[in-house]
């Protein structure tokens, strides 16, 4: 009951805020309107991350790694020291562990450091990277379009599910694509500063967020170098200029990335050689089980965004090819180069098109305004009825969306099972790293909140002994219960 009551509360306080924000807009108060939607944003945001555990898939490998880092930001671990044989391609219980490029890693290992062991403090990077977001799009959208349009896409943005179940780490992927989003997003919000400015200084850090993409999560990033060309090119810029400056971006990306890569080569070959080779498979090759029809992408759609996005798309595409509107060309890029890459691609996964969600948005936002008119000039009722029904029900479904993301009626005591074991460790004194637990559902969680080694399985019995002889306290879980193993 006192969850529907806070939950009830918490959903009433955000409508409101967002009524206020759409008011504060047909006042054309536009600066005080998107405080608003930066503000109820975040709070949206830190609600979703107040879970007081890791989430299973991908969230408590990424947490373990980054508190590993802590200690060593050039060692990235998942078992820092482990004591029995492993598998160095399995990347959920090896040693080294470069399955995700390092940036979003280190910065949540800053913050571990900062705000100490907590799950939230794990989400503290995305939730601020998205919540800058933001911003980031209103900007966009309304240099390149107007103030009305850049405040629907900021507000579709602000209130879209699929980057709050990230940014709190419900969902797989998690927090690596939330920075990897913002990098992008950064990028391409540069790109548009630069043409206000044309300043070298807004290349090179174009070039700059272009390499920290790429050091969060690979090749998909070298999406900002179309969009940028194309916002170059319309914008009449001479050919030898755009392509000096697309060297530079370059160039500058380059020493943001490579420096790492090179390292990993040099310091851990084999690992890195194996990571690289599965990085390049997942074009031809379902990893992991993560398969579908070259439709996934386009069928996710309806789920990640709503039911009607389809229209918007299908519209605003069809209007920039035929009215060969420049800047919708450029947004059309943005969204459908990822999407038609990632639908040839064999490996499926519903966050690998997020880096294109910012186009959604101003697609969107460009639709429901020119639907609007349409209900002014067209005389039929019922188209006039049908469009302006539509309009609406693009802002009004995603809100469905965020309903699902932040599940504000469900219980939030989930510090169940094995949070009650991890408790009884900390507070039964074998909280050591000469301590190994067996027998754990929750290997990596254990390992994240104490200082003990963890394993899911029981091990071999000679090794346990040898182990023993060189000091080490064997322990196993049996009926959420701690017991000693002799």
């Amino acid at each position: 009951m006192l969850q529907l009551f806070s939950g009830t509360l918490f959903i009433l306080i955000c409508v409101a805020g967002y009524i206020c924000a759409f008011i504060l807009l047909s006042q054309q108060k536009f600066t005080n309107a998107l405080a608003l939607l930066v503000l109820f944003g975040f709070t949206l945001r830190a609600y979703a991350s107040a879970d007081l555990f890791l989430h299973p898939w991908d969230e408590r490998y990424h947490a373990l790694v980054a508190k590993h880092l802590m200690s060593n930001f050039l060692r990235p671990t998942l078992y820092k020291d482990p004591v029995f044989p492993y598998d160095f391609k399995n990347w959920t219980i090896n040693n080294i562990w470069l399955h995700k490029q390092p940036l979003a890693l280190w910065l949540i290992a800053c913050s571990l450091k900062l705000f100490g062991i907590h799950a939230w403090a794990v989400r503290v990077p995305s939730v601020i990277a998205s919540t800058i977001g933001i911003k980031l799009i209103y900007d966009i959208a309304k240099q390149l379009y107007n103030r009305q349009v850049a405040f629907i896409a900021a507000f579709l943005f602000s209130i879209h599910g699929f980057i709050m179940e990230l940014a709190s780490g419900r969902t797989a992927s998690d927090h690596i694509d939330v920075v990897f989003l913002f990098f992008i997003i950064t990028a391409v919000w540069l790109a548009v500063k630069y043409l206000q400015r044309q300043t070298i200084i807004y290349t090179l850090l174009i070039g700059c967020s272009l390499g920290a993409a790429l050091l969060t999560k690979w090749l998909p990033a070298l999406i900002v170098l179309p969009v940028y060309t194309l916002l170059m090119f319309f914008n009449k810029e001479r050919l030898g200029k755009i392509s000096f400056n697309v060297l530079i971006i370059f160039c500058a990306a380059m020493v943001v990335f490579l420096p790492w890569q090179w390292y990993i080569l040099h310091t851990y070959p084999t690992e890195a050689v194996w990571e690289y080779a599965t990085n390049s498979r997942h074009f031809y090759q379902a990893i992991e089980g993560h398969s579908g029809s070259w439709l996934y992408h386009f069928g996710q759609l309806r789920f990640l965004y709503s039911q009607l996005v389809y229209i918007p798309i299908a519209w605003f595409t069809y209007h920039t090819y035929i009215n060969r509107n420049k800047t919708g060309l450029v947004i059309c890029t943005w969204f459908w180069i990822p999407y038609l890459f990632f639908s040839l691609s064999a490996t499926k996964m519903p966050a690998y098109t997020l880096i294109a969600s910012p186009a959604i948005f101003i697609i969107t936002a460009v639709t429901f305004y020119q639907f609007k008119a349409y209900y002014s000039t067209k005389t039929t009722p019922l188209y006039r009825w049908l469009v302006i029904g539509i309009a609406y029900a693009l802002l009004l479904l995603p809100v469905c969306n965020t309903l699902e993301a932040l599940k504000p009626f469900e219980t939030s005591e989930k510090d169940i099972a094995y949070m009650q074991t991890i408790h009884r460790i900390i507070n039964s004194g074998i909280n050591n790293d000469s301590t190994i637990v067996l027998n754990s559902s929750h290997p990596i969680e254990i390992m994240f909140y104490t200082n003990c080694l963890a394993y899911q399985y029981q091990q071999d019995t000679t090794a346990i002994r040898a182990l023993q002889q060189q000091g080490y306290h064997f322990y196993f879980v049996a009926d959420d219960n701690i017991k000693k193993w002799h």
